[in-house]
Formats: structure tokens, sequence, C-alpha cells
């Protein structure tokens, strides 16, 4: 969220992902940032932020099964560490296309609010950030063309 705070603040965009603070409920809002917060993410609404709260066990699969113990070693030349089991890659394409959908619901709020005040010409992007999320693009581009970024490093 960091890296692309700055640009979702300048381009009154939204931010869908893992808040990394556990809500009780989809429903709890997101704080508003303190004032004097001087962090790149200083400035961002709450109603710029599409929060993904995943269940738990779910959430655990996906991330610490699939993402940590088979993408990880295998994108860090340590495939010897790497773990392969169905139930974990289900629970990665579950989130991922729990992500996707959460983020064309986003972009089309984003699109009417934009329209509504004019802006009618404005292309939506999507910025995917890493390998957690590598199903995502595909799922947003066959419900919507919109135009996506994928980042790793």
């Amino acid at each position: 969220m960091t890296a692309v705070a700055p640009l979702v603040i300048k381009c009154d965009g939204i931010w869908v992902g893992w808040p990394g603070i556990q809500l009780s409920s989809q429903n709890e809002p997101i704080p508003e940032s303190n004032p004097n917060d001087q962090s790149p993410t200083a400035g961002l609404k709450s109603s710029q932020v599409e929060a993904i709260l995943v269940e738990p066990s779910l959430f655990s699969e996906y991330y610490n099964g699939c993402c940590n113990g088979t993408f990880w070693p295998l994108f860090h030349s340590m495939p010897d560490r790497a773990v392969f089991k169905s139930t974990t890659y289900e629970a990665y394409k579950a989130v991922n296309e729990f992500f996707a959908y959460k983020t064309v619901d986003a972009l089309r709020k984003c699109i009417a609010r934009l329209n509504r005040d004019g802006k009618t010409d404005v292309v939506p992007i999507v910025w995917i950030h890493d390998y957690q999320l590598m199903l995502a693009a595909t799922t947003v581009r066959k419900v919507n063309d919109f135009t996506c970024c994928f980042f790793t490093f």
C-alpha cells in the first residue's frame, strides 16, 4: 500500500487489498488516518480503501500454504523447499477470484463516481502487486477489459 498510496490519493482512486488489520466484519469502517501522519499513506481516505477480508483458515491456506510454502521458494531459487498441496492451491485460486471480483466492483464504483464528476474519459488502471495475486488479473480481464499492470520483484 505504501508504494501506491500517493498515486491513489492524487488520482482519487481506490486501493483494494487486505488492510493489514483484523476487522470484525466487511461492514466495519476503515479508520481515518491521523491528520499528523507524515507517512506515504497519509491523506488516504477511508472511502478510498476497499478492505478485502478473507476467512482466517482460507487466508492461511492461501498465504502461508501456497504463497509462502510453494511460490516463495520457487521464485527465490529454492525449489527443494517448495511444498505442493492441492488444498493450498485451491485456496490460492479462491482468494485470487475473490480479490478480482472485489476489484471489479470497486472499479465500477470509481468509474460511476468519476462519471458523475464529468470525468468520462478516464481509463481505469488496475495495479496488481506481487505473486500473491497472479491469477486475479485474468479474472479481472474476463469480467471487463481494464488495463492491468503486474509488479513483482
